[in-house]
């Protein structure tokens, strides 16, 4: 298993090949952008099929279960985005229908600094790229924003 201190920046963790997160430029981001909106447009949500690679799997695994203990439960009657069925969308969208549903989150702040899972949603690379990042201990989404905006709902192309 890969320590907590091998792994400090998602270029380690995620399948760059795949996934080129780090070279926004390219024709391949570009591609994997448009994939994401594609698939949100037809299904509501993006899915990347081994997005972590190998030790990185076995890294947020490792920090999942540890933290595991602490999440909130919760469940009941919604649909797959937990909310109630909106009937203007079209027959087949799953947002339409009911269905138990159970769930187990643990709040951010329980994440301690060097978990991986954490690292991931605060990548390394946006930090020094951008220069922000963790400022006194409080957490910031560097990048999230754009990537809302490249791969949202309504995403301009």
């Amino acid at each position: 298993m890969v320590s907590i201190d091998a792994v400090l920046d998602l270029l380690d963790v995620v399948d760059l090949d795949r996934y080129p997160l780090n070279d926004p430029d390219s024709v391949a981001y570009a591609d994997l952008v448009e994939r994401c909106r594609a698939q949100l447009a037809e299904t509501g949500a993006s899915e990347l099929e081994d997005f972590l690679n190998g030790p990185g799997l076995d890294l947020m695994l490792a920090d999942a279960i540890e933290l595991e203990p602490q999440a909130f439960r919760s469940g009941g009657l919604g649909t797959a985005y937990l909310g109630p069925p909106d009937e203007t969308l079209p027959e087949d969208h799953p947002r339409r229908y009911w269905g138990d549903y159970g769930v187990g989150a643990v709040a951010y702040d329980l994440f301690p600094p060097d978990s991986p899972i954490r690292r991931l949603y605060v990548p390394a690379f946006a930090r020094r790229r951008r220069g922000r990042g963790l400022r006194g201990g409080a957490p910031r989404a560097v990048g999230r924003r754009r990537a809302l905006r490249q791969c949202g709902p309504g995403a301009g192309g």
